[in-house]
């Protein structure tokens, strides 16, 4: 079953990806080569893999901001690794300072998309325990008429 799931959220990822290229390749047309699609899909994989793993099975904490910054972590050093591995890392200082800059807004992305999916996972906690209790009192009443 879990392999089943793993797949699924593959395929959505891989999916999502072929989406964001394609409209990028016609707005930037210039830009966006069918090897810049190869660099995403090689970033990609083992990133989605290995956070599905980590947030599936709980490894490495039980505490899911600490797993959420290995799995960011994770992520940074597959993204420079493909980078090189492809030839758009570049060891001048510009590149490095840039390199630096990506990073850390990849870092504060992460952690806003993280901290807004646990207000609406919040959120949506709130309205089923509001409705258990509405139907638990519902319940209790119904008992009481018998």
């Amino acid at each position: 079953m879990m392999f089943k799931k793993c797949f699924r959220s593959f395929l959505e990822s891989m999916g999502m990806l072929a989406m964001i290229f394609m409209i990028l390749s016609l707005i930037l047309p210039d830009v966006m080569q069918i090897r810049f699609l190869y660099l995403l899909v090689c970033i990609t994989a083992p990133i989605h893999l290995f956070s599905f793993f980590v947030f599936q099975l709980n490894l490495f904490s039980d505490r899911l901001w600490i797993r959420r910054v290995i799995v960011m972590a994770f992520s940074v050093c597959v993204m420079l690794a493909m980078n090189m591995l492809f030839g758009y890392l570049r060891f001048a200082a510009d590149s490095l300072i840039l390199y630096g800059v990506e990073v850390l807004l990849f870092v504060l992305l992460n952690i806003f998309v993280y901290y807004v999916a646990d207000k609406i996972e919040r959120r949506n906690l709130e309205l089923i325990n509001q409705k258990l209790a509405s139907r638990n009192e519902v319940m209790q009443d119904e008992e009481m008429r018998q």
